[in-house]
């Protein structure tokens, strides 16, 4: 008797090269990005990996001080730009770090690589501004490349950052 998987198997492995050529090629093409694209969405739309990502982002932000403060410079430029931008000029896109490094030239690995080396603590720890927020016009690009600049961030203890308002 014949065995088909058997024998699909056996000329799978010996044209391996040849299958993955042609998966390649498919992937590249305009239909097998659509279709790529239609599985991921439907892929990430599942409640149980929607748990899985959720989780696995709250243990990045908690155990990686990295992308604690990444995500609170990130959201402070959010904020004074939704705060102080009002005639929607400015959109906010999904590439965050290109957006604000293109438009204010605020590079935001750079600030998290100059705020290092970070305490044990970091939970206990805002981020401030040495030159206040309030004292800058953030409705002007320069203004606010000026706000975010390295060198007028730091690192202060929860406490300390509350005394010195």
């Amino acid at each position: 008797m014949f065995d088909k998987k058997k024998y699909y198997r056996e000329y799978y492995k010996n044209n391996k090269k040849k299958f993955l050529g042609y998966i390649k090629k498919y992937q590249q093409s305009e239909k097998g990005q659509e279709k790529i694209k239609e599985y991921r969405k439907t892929y990430n739309a599942l409640p149980e990996i929607r748990k899985k990502r959720r989780v696995k982002d709250r243990e990045k932000y908690h155990k990686n001080p990295t992308i604690k403060i990444y995500k609170t410079i990130n959201k402070q430029i959010k904020d004074c730009i939704k705060r102080y931008i009002r005639d929607g000029e400015l959109k906010l896109t999904n590439s965050t770090h290109n957006f604000y490094s293109i438009v204010y030239g605020i590079n935001l690995y750079d600030l998290i690589d100059y705020l290092k080396p970070f305490p044990k603590d970091i939970e206990n720890y805002e981020l401030d501004h040495i030159i206040p927020i309030r004292e800058f016009d953030l409705t002007d690009r320069d203004q606010i490349k000026k706000a975010y600049k390295k060198t007028n961030l730091q690192l202060l203890t929860s406490i300390a950052n509350k005394n010195k308002r």
